[in-house]
């Protein structure tokens, strides 16, 4: 168990890696050198996608707010997007 963490909030940090891990492996069948995008991706959900997305090969971009842009960069994020300021479709898809 993560020091700090209490039971209850510790016991969910598994059903959140799984979760991530079934989204990217099973459900979207990502192979390594392709792209994923994680819309909203600067919260717990993201904490987990990102390292296994990386550890899977991808390459990984992040929709989030500019207070996490650093952590997820860190973290190995190819790009990360402040929501606030960019448009992940009209950099994307409208080129």
């Amino acid at each position: 168990m993560p020091e700090g963490y209490d039971f209850n909030t510790a016991a969910a940090i598994p059903l959140t890696g799984l979760t991530a891990y079934q989204a990217i492996v099973e459900e979207l069948e990502a192979k390594p050198g392709q792209t994923i995008l994680i819309p909203g991706g600067s919260g717990s959900f993201g904490q987990m996608a990102v390292p296994i997305a990386k550890a899977l090969g991808l390459r990984v971009i992040v929709t989030g707010n500019a207070r996490a842009k650093e952590q997820f960069l860190a973290m190995g994020v190819d790009r990360y997007l402040d929501y606030k300021t960019e448009n992940y479709w009209e950099v994307y898809f409208h080129s």
